[in-house]
């Protein structure tokens, strides 16, 4: 008799257990979006930035350990994701592009797929064209030492 007393409230339990679950991912996570739609201030966004700051120069200095192409993949990952914040760089703007493009063509000049976007984000909305150009330049004279596919880019891109 106690196993059916028992029985009866574990299979209403299995059958509301997912609803249960469900309620509780979606508690927690409006909890989440509440606090990512908040609108940031000023201060906020130059927190933000010295931190971003900070974290290019620390990839700049640390050692790559023979993993140049990953940690320069990572480090445009993080540009994209800086470049991509339009609230921030329509109230800051974007100081750190140059920094980000010297800290990529520093680890990995090799890695001309970034060039493109980082060229434009520098000349264009950083307002560094000088800097684009010493930035190819320097990739251009690696990338003439060993040949490989995709150098051509670079080039292309100074003669514009």
């Amino acid at each position: 008799m106690s196993s059916a007393i028992l029985g009866k409230p574990s299979k209403i339990l299995s059958m509301f257990s997912p609803f249960i679950v469900l309620a509780g991912i979606i508690f927690l996570q409006s909890q989440e979006y509440k606090k990512s739609v908040q609108k940031l201030n000023d201060a906020d966004y130059l927190a933000q930035e010295q931190e971003q700051a900070e974290r290019v120069d620390w990839q700049q200095q640390t050692s790559h350990l023979d993993f140049d192409n990953l940690k320069a993949d990572w480090t445009y990952l993080n540009f994209v994701q800086y470049f991509g914040n339009a609230n921030a760089r329509e109230t800051i703007g974007y100081k750190l592009v140059p920094e980000y493009f010297e800290t990529i063509t520093t680890i990995d000049p090799r890695f001309t797929s970034a060039y493109l976007n980082l060229t434009i984000a520098n000349s264009m909305y950083a307002g560094y064209p000088e800097k684009t150009i010493a930035f190819n330049g320097r990739s251009i004279k690696i990338c003439r030492s060993q040949i490989r596919s995709g150098c051509f880019a670079v080039d292309f891109q100074r003669v514009r």
